[in-house]
């Protein structure tokens, strides 16, 4: 006769007692089901406050136009000829639609898109695909005139008070250049990043987020 094995005293692991449970199936989904919805939950949350903030009057979305390959723009170049201009290439239009889907994901519904007279950041906003867009000449560059940036600062600062008052609950997205962003903020961001910008009643930057562009 088969000498009989002492039962063993180690206790089992919790996980191993939950899959051999006869509805161990049924188990496993309600717990991937839990995971999940933890998961979309604390997305949308995130979501719904960048949203919610863009919907107030006390934030602004600072973008710089996607990926327009080069520096400044060529010699003689004009504004009334984009052609003469450096513009997005391909990169950077497919990225300009990537961050209208994206503003989308994060809850931003309604906006009011403005824009550089530059060719690239209109390119840039009408990309986002939101209801069109409109030229706000505050938000023009200064780089070839780098001693003009206070003032051009100043009238973008009262730009943003100003249509802040009147936006309703619509994002405020500023399609602008490096220049205009870095005398704003103090920080240099790359092609196609944002700016989440919490501003005071005279426009004034009081704190911001970078929110690097989305791949």
């Amino acid at each position: 006769m088969a000498a009989l094995r002492a039962p063993s005293t180690q206790a089992s692991p919790y996980g191993r007692i939950l899959w051999r449970h006869p509805h161990s199936s049924l188990l496993r989904m309600k717990f991937i089901v839990l995971i999940a919805w933890c998961l979309f939950a604390s997305f949308m949350s995130h979501a719904s406050d960048f949203s919610d903030k863009l919907k107030t009057r006390e934030y602004v979305l600072l973008m710089r136009h996607t990926l327009a390959p080069g520096i400044g723009d060529p010699p003689g170049y004009s504004l009334e000829d984009c052609k003469t201009q450096r513009n997005l290439n391909e990169e950077g239009q497919k990225q300009a639609v990537t961050i209208g889907h994206w503003l989308r994901k994060q809850g931003v519904q309604n906006a009011a898109v403005r824009s550089s007279t530059w060719c690239r950041c209109k390119d840039t906003a009408a990309l986002l695909k939101f209801d069109g867009y409109k030229i706000e000449p505050s938000l023009g560059s200064f780089f070839d005139q780098m001693s003009n940036a206070k003032e051009a600062t100043h009238q973008l600062q009262k730009f943003i008070s100003a249509n802040l008052r009147t936006k309703g609950n619509k994002a405020l997205i500023l399609v602008t250049h490096h220049v205009n962003i870095l005398d704003f903020i103090g920080e240099n961001i790359a092609s196609g990043d944002m700016v989440l910008t919490q501003v005071d009643t005279q426009g004034k930057m009081v704190s911001y987020k970078l929110i690097p562009r989305p791949e």
